[in-house]
């Protein structure tokens, strides 16, 4: 198989990663993957002392393209308990690399993945609701442990290679994933709560089309001059707090049309924020971020994107600045010969192109 870095893992098992409850830094890598949009590539270490000394010798190109399993460890501090694992996002390893004892991974989040299937037990209610979750997450625990060799994850190993983990059925609804998820993360964080939110689309509101990201840099192109959508959506297992805001910020050109900052009242909903890309001449790459904040914590979340000069910028305002320059030129030429009303009629045409080149930057808000 080969994946974003193009490189050819030596077969199909998957790299299990986990992050845990443990401490509140691993609690926001959980829920900033959980809710990155596609494509956001992401940065875990570990330990070498936590990595099997098999898989820490190979540590490298070697894991380069191979599909990753991204998984929320339950612990108790005291160890009162066996952790139990909660699934969160598929993706592939784009870089894979030692530091000292520290090995280093990367890598880009694309899919969901799933704690049952069919899984009718994130929604139910009560006590029974409760029962029925604690026993998914079990039943998911026991298929983790025989996918990656059993007691891998419960040796103290952050990192296994394993078998395929469960995956939503093929054609569902990422939104429906995340909905599923966020209910049995909600309860795994009942004391380190944090809140929930996904970058769920891109839109590009000029031609009703979605933009997906560069499955090679993870970068979503967006072009000068355009009117674009980021889709936002919110899932909490309680009403949040008063003083509940969510904060989008955007790179130069990009610009928020409206007001950047929402508050965020209910458990759940779709939140749409309507961006623009300005005219300018030149290539530009940045990040939009949109953190949900308040009384309790949210996550921080990200995506590249690259802007693009509009057509007009490319190839409209170029021409013209080069049909004036050649009209420029043909008088001098021409100068000695005796037909001045031709001469007089390019040097006419010359300042014209050159005055709607001018005109066109300007309009733009461009400097001249």
């Amino acid at each position: 198989m080969t994946g974003d870095g193009g490189q050819r893992s030596v077969d199909d098992k998957w790299l299990y990663v986990f992050t845990s409850t443990l401490r509140p830094l691993y609690v926001d890598d959980a829920v900033t993957v959980l809710g990155a949009a596609a494509g956001t590539r992401h940065r875990f270490r570990y330990a070498d002392r936590h990595v099997a000394d098999e898989l820490a010798d190979a540590w490298g190109d070697g894991l380069v393209g191979r599909r990753v399993a991204v998984h929320l460890s339950i612990q108790h501090p005291a160890g009162y308990h066996e952790p139990v694992y909660v699934p969160l996002r598929a993706g592939t390893v784009t870089d894979a690399r030692r530091e000292g004892s520290m090995l280093i991974v990367e890598f880009t989040a694309d899919g969901f993945l799933a704690i049952a299937r069919p899984d009718d037990a994130y929604a139910a209610d009560g006590d029974d609701g409760r029962k029925r979750r604690a026993a998914a997450v079990q039943n998911g625990t026991d298929r983790l442990l025989v996918a990656t060799g059993r007691e891998g994850p419960r040796t103290g190993q952050h990192a296994v290679l394993g078998q395929a983990p469960l995956l939503p059925p093929h054609g569902q609804d990422d939104g429906l994933a995340f909905q599923q998820l966020a209910a049995y993360v909600s309860e795994a964080l009942h004391y380190t709560p944090r809140l929930l939110a996904r970058v769920a689309q891109l839109w590009d509101e000029d031609d009703g089309s979605e933009v997906h990201h560069d499955p090679k840099t993870g970068v979503y192109p967006l072009r000068a001059g355009r009117r674009y959508t980021v889709v936002l959506v919110h899932q909490q297992r309680e009403q949040p707090a008063d003083g509940t805001v969510l904060t989008v910020s955007v790179p130069p050109p990009l610009a928020v049309l409206g007001d950047p900052v929402q508050p965020v009242s209910s458990r759940y909903d779709v939140i749409p924020v309507q961006l623009f890309a300005a005219h300018r001449d030149d290539f530009v790459v940045g990040e939009i971020s949109v953190a949900l904040t308040g009384p309790t914590p949210g996550p921080s979340l990200r995506m590249t994107v690259s802007v693009m000069p509009g057509a007009a910028a490319t190839v409209g305002t170029p021409l013209l600045g080069g049909t004036a320059a050649a009209l420029v030129l043909f008088p001098p030429i021409l100068s000695g010969g005796d037909n001045v009303p031709l001469r007089l009629t390019l040097a006419t045409l010359a300042a014209l192109a050159a005055g709607l080149a001018l005109r066109a930057r300007r309009s733009r808000g461009l400097p001249g």
